[in-house]
C-alpha cells in the first residue's frame, strides 16, 4: 500500500526472496546434473535481485 500511496517502501524482502531463490536453484540445478527445469527458479530471482538493486539504488 505504501508504493500506491506514492511512498518508498523497503525493497529488503523481495531481495531476501531472490536471493533464496537464487540459492535453491543454483543448489539444485547442481544436484540435478544441470537439470534446465531448476532455471525456473534462477530466472525469477535474478529478476527479483535486478528490481530490487535498482530500486534500492536510485532512492
Amino acid at each position: 500500500m505504501k508504493r500506491l500511496r506514492g511512498t518508498d517502501a523497503s525493497t529488503f524482502p523481495a531481495i531476501v526472496i531472490a536471493v533464496a531463490y537464487l540459492c535453491f536453484g543454483a543448489w539444485a540445478l547442481l544436484s540435478s546434473s544441470f537439470n534446465p527445469f531448476y532455471l525456473a527458479f534462477i530466472v525469477p530471482g535474478i529478476l527479483l535481485v535486478m528490481a530490487g538493486w535498482t530500486r534500492t539504488s536510485s532512492s
